[in-house]
Order: C-alpha cells, then structure tokens, then sequence
C-alpha cells in the first residue's frame, strides 16, 4: 500500500484500488471523482504532485485530477520500474525495458511524453531508477550507474572505481545534502556526485 496528497485529499493505492482516506479519522471515504478502471484494479505505485496523482496501474502511468473528475493515460507502453518526481509537473519513469522517459505537465494541462537516453541505456537492460539532482539525471540499471543530461544526449558509466562495490542497482534516492542512496546485491552506497566519493 502507497499513500500520497492530492491537494488536500489523501488516497491509497491498494492491492483492490485508489480509495480516500480521512486525514483526520483515517477512515476510508465513499469514491468521488476515482474513475472506476482506478477504483477496482490493483495500483502499482502512487505519487502525489499538487493537485494531482501519479499512477501506475497494470504496468500503464496515468495522472489523475481527482478534483475535476479528469484522468489521462500516458501514451507508455512497458513495465514501469521506478518513479522521480523532481517537481510537480515533471516525472521520470524508468521501464524494465531499458526505457527512461520524461512527462512534463504544462501550464494549460496538456501532457508531454519524451523517451530520453542513448543505445547505451538499452544495451544495459533493466532501467531501475533515476534521480535528477542540480541538473543532471543520474540512471541506475541492472548492469551500472550512469549520468546524463535531462534534454537528452549520451550516457556517461561510471566505473567500480568510485567505490559503488557492485553494478546491479536496484533502485537510488537523492538526499538533501545531495548525496545519492544506492543499493545493490552487495549493500547500501552513500555516493557524492560532486566529490565522487561513495561510503559503503
């Protein structure tokens, strides 16, 4: 189970739906404005973004306005991995595919939907996590960790060298002194991406 805002509105994604929760009982509520695809079917992870939920339902991302009653499914197809949300009208989602995209909100509501990264990113298969952090998107995979720019362009792989003891990165999570929180098969990495030093 995943809980998250949406405005004021607090909701879970459970294994039988998105239901409302009260705030101040934390009794669920009677639906309102949850369409009934969302409402009954299994919710793979939730986030929250102002006003708005992030989705993921059945392997498919969608963002739900529950307030306007408005739910819009992205044109994504794969097996959603991870989600970062750096801000409320941008999310990465990674694909197990090997698959980074990037969906911006704009300020009239429409939705755009970018795939970003190189052949190298593909190569490596499983895309688990990425962190967006001081400009620069950092991009774990089952076979390492690289870094690129959010507009596109290559990837740059770090090596072994900087200390991270494997290069199977099941997921990450940036902190805010900065660092980068990686785990892997062989333990937890604190990694500093502006001095490059890793704590295992």
């Amino acid at each position: 189970t995943s809980i998250a805002f949406a405005g004021t509105r607090l909701f879970a994604g459970t294994a039988d739906g998105l239901v409302e929760i009260d705030p101040s009982t934390g009794q669920r509520l009677s639906a309102r404005n949850i369409p009934p695809t969302l409402a009954s079917t299994r919710i793979d992870a939730l986030h929250g973004a102002g006003d708005h939920l992030w989705i993921v339902v059945g392997g498919l991302p969608f963002l739900l306005s529950p307030d306007a009653a408005q739910s819009v499914r992205l044109p994504l197809e794969g097996e959603p991995t991870s989600m970062h949300m750096p801000a409320a009208d941008r999310m990465w989602i990674t694909f197990s595919e090997g698959i980074l995209v990037l969906v911006e909100r704009k300020s009239d509501g429409t939705l755009t939907v970018r795939r970003v990264g190189d052949g190298s990113l593909a190569a490596r298969g499983r895309v688990t996590a990425a962190v967006e952090r001081a400009g620069t998107v950092w991009v774990g995979t089952g076979r390492g960790i690289g870094r690129m720019n959010p507009a596109g362009g290559p990837v740059a792989w770090l090596d072994l060298e900087r200390g991270i003891p494997s290069r199977s990165v099941s997921s990450m999570l940036g902190d805010r002194a900065g660092n980068l929180w990686i785990p892997t098969n062989l333990g937890i990495t604190r990694f500093n991406p502006d001095t490059g030093h890793a704590v295992h």
